[in-house]
């Protein structure tokens, strides 16, 4: 899950359709590093509570329980490569703004590595610490499969941060419907066509993208 990066100012124009995004050039990269006044560290037991505070803040649960529920659930009971995949970026002063995972999926009927859980705090956007998160977390995916491949799980609603995906070589995932996929309206659970729906939602996201490029451009 990737959507607490950035979310567009007009997402909710957009239908809300799931899409995958895969990469197999796994060497290649842009390389940024952490801004003055940030750094990283790994897991540590007292970041719990601020890893579920920081997902509910970019919305990427309905409740602080939930996200205390669902690291309790899919990461603490594997402490060993919580330490090993998980990312934490903090102020100075200690402050949690960002954190991000590599960790298995089983989106294709067999266990896959995939960029997971990524957030960055609402104040913090913008100051480059999504593609320093993104840059630590590809050196150190390399040290463990060195010929790897990874994936990951995104929407519609977060085209700026596939914008920031396509930059680290992720590229969308146009194949057949993943095994273990869920081709449902995320919103109201309802079933659609997984090749139509997956086709129409890089159509927006392209345009989407584009239109921010020309604003870009206009400044």
């Amino acid at each position: 899950m990737v959507q607490g990066l950035y979310r567009g100012m007009d997402s909710s124009s957009l239908p809300h359709i799931g899409v995958l995004m895969e990469k197999t050039d796994i060497h290649l990269y842009p390389r940024y590093a952490l801004p003055d006044g940030y750094h990283f560290s790994a897991y540590r037991p007292d970041l719990d509570e601020a890893w579920a505070s920081l997902q509910y803040a970019v919305g990427q649960t309905d409740t602080l329980q939930e996200a205390r529920e669902i690291f309790a659930d899919e990461f603490a009971r594997y402490p060993d490569m919580l330490r090993q995949r998980m990312l934490f970026v903090l102020k100075e002063n200690g402050e949690l703004v960002g954190s991000c995972a590599i960790w298995p999926g089983y989106h294709f009927g067999r266990e896959l590595q995939r960029v997971h859980w990524v957030a960055v705090a609402p104040a913090q956007q913008g100051r480059g610490i999504a593609k320093a998160m993104l840059t630590h977390l590809l050196d150190g995916y390399q040290q463990l499969h060195p010929n790897g491949y990874l994936y990951l799980t995104t929407q519609t609603w977060s085209y700026p941060a596939i914008g920031l995906y396509l930059q680290f070589g992720f590229r969308p995932y146009l194949g057949k419907k993943p095994v273990n996929w869920r081709a449902v309206n995320l919103l109201s659970g309802e079933p659609w066509d997984y090749q139509t729906k997956t086709q129409e939602a890089w159509r927006m996201i392209g345009e989407k993208l584009m239109d921010r490029r020309s604003d870009k451009e206009k400044k």
